[in-house]
């Protein structure tokens, strides 16, 4: 607690120390305008805006994630488990082979702006050799990360979108709270 206090009034002088000392150009005539130092200021362009997110990123056994989308959407959406196994959600339905098939498929996942996904019922294209059956996907604690893009087999990963999702492979505790009387 007493760290805290200290650190918000560390960062509490000095925005007021900062504030305070906002000079003109013209409150110093003999500096040019020339003289000045060149900075853009409230340039966002270099602010990433997410193109998909989740507002609860912490799940259970049997919960239901909601991945939200700024459409139109990348024709792939996979995950990635904690291990590293990736899994194919979201493919065009016609490169679909044996009993792998997308929980959507691309064209109807284009114009989505959101998709519901239950962490028990989820089963995805494990991208594995001689596997032609979709498998279960949140099978295990740990972080998942879906990730979207034009082809999700690239080697610079800035190019796809990603949300990380923590996965507790166990029932959420009831939440409710049991008055206790004190005598």
């Amino acid at each position: 607690m007493k760290a805290s206090i200290i650190v918000s009034i560390a960062a509490l002088s000095l925005t007021t120390a900062g504030s305070s000392n906002t000079h003109r150009l013209s409150d110093y005539p003999s500096i040019t305008k020339d003289d000045e130092p060149s900075l853009t200021i409230n340039d966002f362009s270099g602010i990433h805006n997410p193109k998909m997110w989740a507002c609860n990123t912490i799940m259970y056994i049997n919960e239901t994630i909601v991945l939200r989308f700024k459409t139109p959407n990348a024709p792939f959406l996979g995950i990635v488990d904690p291990q590293g196994h990736f899994f194919y959600l979201v493919f065009p339905s016609e490169d679909a082979i044996g009993n792998l098939i997308p929980f959507v498929g691309s064209k109807c996942f284009e114009n989505l702006s959101e998709l519901k996904i239950n962490t028990t019922a989820l089963h995805g294209d494990p991208y594995t050799y001689d596997v032609y059956d979709n498998q279960p996907v949140f099978t295990q604690s740990g972080v998942y990360t879906f990730i979207m893009g034009e082809n999700l087999h690239i080697d610079n990963p800035g190019f796809l979108e990603k949300v990380e999702v923590a996965y507790i492979h166990a029932h959420r505790r009831n939440q409710s709270y049991e008055t206790i009387a004190i005598k």
